[in-house]
């Protein structure tokens, strides 16, 4: 059965936290997106249409958050969002500034990839995030 091209493609450059220069791909399908942390495989998970709308809440919010996230060995992890400066920002529903990122995954064999995004990368990967978003319907499904 042949593989279904994915409605939309799009990396993301950052820096993994061993300081070397990564890039982080987004891919959206019908029904999830998928993200490969630093481009690694090993670190790729799935986000349904809730995960992923948490997903860019927690980046625009600012604050610590964990995202919930679907790993193809591991199943449900818990995908880290931290501000990269830990102060975190007040929360304003209608904020346009977003600062740098950090996101994280640690796998139940206690490996982990941490990828920084400065502020620019941010706000790629938040515009990018938000165009899958709206591939998936543009609305969290609930239920």
């Amino acid at each position: 059965m042949p593989v279904a091209e994915p409605l939309f493609n799009r990396v993301v450059p950052g820096v993994v936290v061993t300081r070397t220069l990564s890039a982080t791909t987004i891919i959206a399908h019908r029904h999830a997106v998928t993200i490969s942390l630093g481009g690694q495989a090993d670190f790729t998970v799935s986000l349904s249409g809730d995960d992923l709308y948490e997903l860019m809440t927690a980046l625009l919010g600012g604050e610590v958050s964990y995202v919930s996230s679907t790993h193809a060995v591991h199943g449900r992890l818990l995908l880290n969002v931290r501000p990269v400066d830990d102060e975190p920002s007040s929360p304003v529903p209608d904020r346009t500034e977003l600062g740098p990122r950090e996101l994280s995954l640690t796998l139940a064999e206690q490996r982990t990839c941490q990828v920084l995004f400065d502020t620019e990368q941010a706000e790629d990967l938040v515009l990018h995030l938000r165009t899958a978003w709206t591939l998936l319907g543009g609305m969290p499904l609930h239920g």
